[in-house]
């Protein structure tokens, strides 16, 4: 039988054990705390990949994602310390509006556009991969919204890309569905 792990390298199979711990870490904070968490994440994405995430205005998904996005799901999560252009696009939007767009975001998002690193230098958890990460897999920004907007009766006629992600019959990511 082939076994995928045997083509990683030491580093890559730790940064893959880095990763789900951090997940599970980011799943454990409260609102505020998470809040903080999801404003520095995007932050050292724009700062890491000025090239592709420094306009604040731009409408392509990913500085939007890391502008825009993000920082309203901090804001409502109880976050102060936003800058002068962070969360200004969505501040009229409801909660479900938000819960809807996060499902956008998340399955258009490049996270290659996010900075994620593709050469494997290092065990640490990679930023970009973990705020792209897919929902069924534990990702921050599900956490966020599902806390803000927690996910309607399982409905299959309602689009929600983050339940339609979820493991089993679970309409959130959890821990154990690891």
């Amino acid at each position: 039988m082939f076994e995928f792990e045997n083509l990683l390298s030491e580093t890559a199979k730790q940064q893959l054990v880095n990763e789900e711990s951090e997940i599970r870490v980011l799943f454990a904070l409260p609102d505020h705390l998470l809040a903080v968490e999801l404003l520095r994440m995007a932050r050292v994405c724009r700062q890491r990949y000025p090239e592709r995430l420094s306009n604040p205005h731009e409408c392509v998904y990913e500085p939007s994602f890391v502008w825009q996005f993000i920082p309203e799901l901090a804001k409502r999560l109880g976050a102060t310390d936003l800058q002068p252009d962070e969360a200004t696009r969505y501040a009229d939007a409801t909660d479900a509006e938000l819960r809807f767009l996060a499902g956008v975001y998340l399955r258009n998002i490049n996270d290659y556009n996010l900075g994620t690193r593709h050469e494997i230098e290092t065990a640490e958890p990679d930023i970009g991969e973990l705020l792209a990460r897919d929902p069924g897999r534990g990702n921050p920004v599900a956490f966020a919204i599902d806390r803000i907007c927690p996910p309607a009766q399982r409905d299959r006629s309602r689009d929600d890309y983050l339940v339609d992600r979820s493991q089993g019959d679970a309409e959130t990511w959890y821990p154990e569905a690891s």
